[in-house]
C-alpha cells in the first residue's frame, strides 16, 4: 500500500535523515539506492520509503554520505581486517 508520509526539505547528519517533518535514525537505515534520475529508496527494518524529487537533484550524495558514515561506525576489529 502507498501512502504518502511526508514532503518537504531533506537533511542529513551522521544522525538523522529527514524528510520534511519525518526524521528517520540513520543507525535504523538498512539500505538505499538510487533509482531512475529523481528516486531515492530508504529501507528500514520495518518501512520502505520511496523519495520523489519534483525536479532534478542530486539524491546520490544522500546515498554516498549513508555509505561513508556507515563505514565510519563499523566496529574497530571489522576495519582491521
Amino acid at each position: 500500500m502507498t501512502q504518502e508520509a511526508a514532503r518537504g526539505n531533506l537533511s542529513m547528519n551522521r544522525d538523522i535523515f529527514r524528510i520534511g517533518e519525518v526524521a528517520l535514525p540513520v543507525a535504523g537505515i538498512r539500505d538505499m539506492a538510487t533509482l531512475q534520475n529523481r528516486k531515492l529508496a530508504v529501507s528500514t527494518e520495518d518501512r520502505y520509503y520511496e523519495l520523489r524529487a519534483p525536479e532534478a537533484i542530486c539524491l546520490r550524495k544522500y546515498l554516498l554520505f549513508w555509505r561513508l558514515i556507515g563505514k565510519d561506525t563499523e566496529e574497530p576489529a571489522k576495519k582491521e581486517m
